[in-house]
């Protein structure tokens, strides 16, 4: 099941008057499709925060000429420009598929992105890649889960990567599978002022204004219900450990209102997450502090 969670329960009823879950939009198809079913809310407030999550599948020489990249890039690319989500996290996505909606159908002039391949923790491309173990056609690229944020609402603070393992900290790792099980991270500016949902154009670190700090991270849990529940702890401890540590730094960047001032950072966490609502792994998550924006 794909998903958008908000990690931390205690920050979100801390900070309900800045962001409501009935604040944000989403899209987030149960599995990968041509088209993305949305879901809407009323906002009570003037700013509004429209996030997706969408596995789009890994190209397979086995896909029929109806469902393979070629076509279903174009589906995609029109999806996103329809819904028109502020921050996106992607599965499955291959370099040169971002490249193709960014570069070949022109969504790089909307969206920047961020992304580590999930084999090595590596940006670009190289023949020293290691082969696709799921495209079966020699492809020397995969997984990279990335985060797409649209460049006129965000600006870029800091990127996080880690991997759902024994060792996070170890590029390409996992818990015993052929493939690493990253989770991208980015941290970003919200231009748009809180208080009337003005686009704040010019950063003045001598006025503190009401722009929120959120983190926003990509993830694809295991296919298998016992590596989810041991990936979910991992999860929450290294997003736990990414407040400590990285608070300080954004709050040079960002000056808060003292009524907004906090010392966490709003966290999404999206991806397909290899379970059911109601299964061991989703009661874990909610016990961990994740809350379901979708309900």
């Amino acid at each position: 099941i794909c998903s958008i969670l908000l990690f931390g329960a205690d920050f979100l009823q801390k900070q309900k008057q800045t962001l409501k879950s009935d604040n944000v939009d989403s899209f987030a198809p149960k599995s990968p499709t041509l088209t993305a079913p949305t879901s809407t809310a009323t906002s009570t407030s003037s700013t509004k925060l429209r996030i997706a999550s969408w596995n789009i599948k890994v190209p397979n020489p086995k896909d029929s000429l109806d469902h393979g990249w070629h076509t279903r890039k174009y589906a995609i690319a029109n999806a996103i420009e329809k819904e028109q989500p502020d921050i996106m996290g992607l599965q499955e996505d291959c370099y040169f598929q971002s490249d193709d909606l960014m570069r070949d159908l022109q969504l790089e002039a909307q969206y920047d992105r961020y992304g580590l391949f999930n084999r090595n923790g590596e940006s670009f491309p190289t023949r020293d890649w290691p082969k696709n173990v799921f495209s079966n056609d020699g492809l020397r690229d995969g997984e990279h889960n990335s985060v797409w944020w649209r460049r006129d609402r965000f600006e870029l603070i800091s990127t996080n990567t880690f991997w759902l393992s024994a060792s996070p900290q170890t590029p390409g790792s996992s818990l015993g599978e052929e493939t690493g099980r990253i989770v991208n991270c980015v941290i970003l500016q919200d231009r748009r002022n809180h208080n009337d949902g003005d686009v704040v154009t010019n950063r003045d670190t001598n006025n503190n204004s009401s722009a929120l700090a959120i983190r926003f991270c990509s993830t694809h849990m295991p296919a298998n219900e016992t590596l989810v529940e041991k990936s979910v702890p991992i999860l929450a401890d290294q997003l736990l450990n990414m407040n400590f540590v990285s608070v300080d730094e954004i709050n040079k960047g960002i000056r808060f209102d003292d009524d907004q001032c906090c010392n966490e950072v709003v966290t999404f966490v999206v991806g397909d997450f290899n379970t059911q609502p109601n299964s061991t792994s989703y009661v874990l998550m909610e016990e961990k502090g994740f809350v379901d924006l979708r309900h």
